[in-house]
């Protein structure tokens, strides 16, 4: 004979209320993790939207310097040493500098022994400082019809991928390649070297201070006084109009909210009504 038990219903409502508080912390969680998505995108959203809006005035700010540049007549003028003046445009700062491409050291047309004195002037011992300048100058020089290429063995042996290509420098980042360069060596000659000026002197009058002490090192007499009127801000020549042919580095800063923006153009002086200027680079 079997015996029979009766289920009874439970009778513990504090179970069930367990689990609905449960589940509603969980759609909670859910639910949080679905709006901070959603504020995610939304912050990417405005984010890309402020980059943008300060990349196209720090553009406008980089246009309205070339176009006061190549205009004499403009009332905006500019010192050619680096000096950043404040453009007020739609209602936002940009900060814009102009920099002639002569007042720094130009890695095709630079003696060797003035790229020398550049780098002891960084602290770079004096034999490794000439072995550099050596180096320099054997990268953007051409081989003659049959010379070994005594520099290729040289990289080779040390481990390097690459060669001189023994033409002229394209970009002051080809530099690095050279060896014996480092990257805070590399650093701290970013605004003192160029390839855009087609000279192989220097303009001391709106050289900076890093140029200066190199011609200082180089035994020019004349950089160390233009770097003590430097220094007490009373220095000749600076605000200069640029020449035909120089090339001028306009760098525009914008910053937007939490959002900073850095750009930067070469331009060449042409003189030409017609095309006044050309872009050499713009990023």
């Amino acid at each position: 004979m079997y015996s029979t038990a009766r289920i009874e219903p439970c009778r513990r409502p504090g179970f069930a209320l367990v689990a609905v508080l449960w589940l509603l912390l969980l759609l909670s969680v859910i639910g949080g993790m679905l709006l901070r998505g959603a504020e995610s995108e939304r912050d990417g959203a405005l984010t890309e939207i402020a980059l943008t809006d300060a990349r196209l005035l720090a553009d406008a700010g980089i246009n309205r310097a070339i176009l006061s540049v190549a205009n004499p007549q403009d009332p905006l003028k500019w010192r050619l040493d680096g000096t950043a003046q404040t453009l007020h445009l739609l209602g936002h700062d940009v900060d814009v500098s102009v920099e002639s491409e002569a007042a720094k050291i130009d890695l095709n047309l630079a003696p060797r022994d003035l790229l020398a004195a550049l780098f002891r002037s960084r602290g770079v011992a004096p034999g490794d400082a000439g072995d550099i300048a050596d180096r320099i100058v054997a990268w953007r020089s051409p081989l003659a019809p049959g010379e070994p290429d005594e520099a290729a063995d040289r990289y080779r042996d040390a481990g390097r991928s690459y060669r001189p290509t023994h033409e002229p420098f394209g970009s002051i980042d080809e530099l690095r390649l050279v060896f014996g360069m480092t990257d805070a060596l590399q650093a701290g000659l970013v605004s003192a070297v160029t390839v855009y000026s087609r000279n192989p002197s220097v303009d001391r009058q709106v050289a900076g201070t890093i140029v200066l002490r190199a011609l200082e090192e180089a035994g020019d007499t004349l950089a160390a006084s233009q770097r003590a009127a430097r220094d007490k801000g009373h220095a000749s020549g600076v605000d200069r109009a640029p020449v035909l042919g120089e090339a001028l580095r306009i760098t525009a800063r914008v910053a937007n909210g939490q959002v900073t923006v850095l750009r930067t153009a070469v331009i060449r002086v042409t003189g030409d009504r017609r095309v006044p200027y050309w872009v050499l680079a713009w990023r």
